[in-house]
């Protein structure tokens, strides 16, 4: 859902004064367009209900050289990416924007993951006694940073692809399916798993967190191409209500609120460059894709 709003936000902000905004995305093999495509057109529709002088014209793309073509020739005024694809061509992303932009979760402008279990212990892990992961399915990160976990704590004493990797739609399906399910792990982020534990206290007696990531990820970066230029934004609270109207249909989303957030400087990007930088010398692949046994369709 960040992806969305981040989209949401800076579509209007940037240039106030266009009537044509394209947007490009890039999508991993992982992700559904299909369901994606859906999500997008209920956001275009409430979007132009309120901005009758803006056209957004949204494209996905699997292929990472066509969108940074279609960015270079100015055919595309904002680019949504994950981070890695930003670092993966950084010399020629940092000539072609003029700001960086992020989606904030609850003010947090970087996330943090918690593995999940029923069991109090790593070793379950070891030993193969735990067999099933869940994570969500657009939260990327969350899965390279379990590879990395793996790859440096357990890969001596357990092949990952012994578990089953199930993709979720939801965090609080996630606590469900662990609770439920004393074999499984499940990856979720910190806020997610606050805010659970405070909806429902005994959770914390049943579920226990093995592991915690650094603070440091960051869902999606979008750019603005150094063509446009930076407009008022005095339209961020319409536009936060614009997105809470599309995905408000949990209990989950209307509690969690999103900002939009401009980098001034790299410096809350620091810590993640270098655990890129880091988790390409381990897995030896600039492009990481999880590589346990995926489950057929997302919960």
């Amino acid at each position: 859902m960040k992806i969305m709003f981040l989209i949401l936000a800076l579509s209007l902000i940037i240039n106030a004064s266009s009537k044509n905004i394209e947007v490009g995305i890039v999508l991993d093999e992982i992700e559904d367009f299909a369901n994606v495509h859906v999500l997008l057109k209920v956001i275009k529709k409430s979007f132009n209900k309120k901005n009758k002088n803006l056209k957004l014209n949204f494209s996905l793309f699997k292929n990472k050289n066509n969108i940074l073509n279609a960015f270079k020739k100015n055919d595309l005024q904002i680019l949504v990416s994950h981070p890695f694809f930003y670092y993966e061509h950084k010399k020629i992303m940092d000539s072609l924007h003029n700001a960086k932009w992020l989606a904030t979760v609850n003010k947090q402008k970087t996330e943090q993951y918690y593995l999940i279990s029923k069991e109090k212990s790593l070793d379950k892990i070891k030993n193969f006694a735990l067999n099933t992961l869940y994570s969500i399915k657009d939260m990327k990160n969350s899965r390279i940073w379990f590879e990395y976990f793996h790859k440096k704590h357990l890969s001596k004493a357990n092949n990952k692809e012994a578990l089953t990797h199930h993709l979720m739609n939801k965090e609080n399906k996630i606590m469900h399916k662990v609770f439920f399910n004393k074999k499984s792990l499940g990856i979720i982020t910190k806020v997610s798993y606050d805010l659970l534990i405070e909806l429902n206290p005994q959770l914390k007696k049943h579920i226990h967190i093995l592991a915690k990531s650094k603070k440091i990820f960051i869902s999606y970066i979008a750019f603005s191409h150094k063509s446009v230029s930076a407009a008022t934004q005095n339209s961020l609270k319409s536009i936060s209500s614009i997105f809470q109207d599309v995905f408000g249909s949990s209990r989950m989303s209307r509690d969690i609120g999103y900002t939009l957030y401009k980098l001034k400087n790299d410096s809350i990007l620091k810590d993640f460059e270098n655990f890129f930088k880091e988790y390409t010398k381990t897995q030896g692949a600039k492009d990481p894709q999880f590589s346990t046994k995926l489950s057929s369709k997302p919960n």
